[in-house]
């Protein structure tokens, strides 16, 4: 069996959304191009769940809300989460 780390595959489709707006896939693309609005709406769809995530590793309200500033126009540059970005290096404190 082929390691899948690296295997060079092409993503797979993304899936249309019931609701008629477009997919995170577009949006990050689109954000990438300079589209606030798009950008926006990435926030908006992910901003809860991140939210927690980064409270659960920082145990902290304020380092959490501070690591969220910082992350997403850091994975959206990057369309990942980067070792090398600062909100990475908040949650070491």
């Amino acid at each position: 069996m082929a390691d899948l780390n690296q295997t060079q595959r092409e993503p797979a489709p993304e899936e249309p959304r019931l609701d008629g707006q477009p997919g995170d896939r577009e949006l990050v693309e689109r954000a990438q191009q300079g589209d606030g609005p798009a950008f926006a709406m990435l926030v908006e769809r992910h901003q809860r769940q991140l939210y927690r995530l980064a409270l659960r590793m920082t145990g902290s309200e304020a380092d959490a809300q501070d690591v969220l500033q910082e992350a997403f126009p850091c994975s959206v540059a990057k369309r990942s989460f980067p070792a090398g970005c600062t909100a990475s290096r908040r949650t070491a404190r």
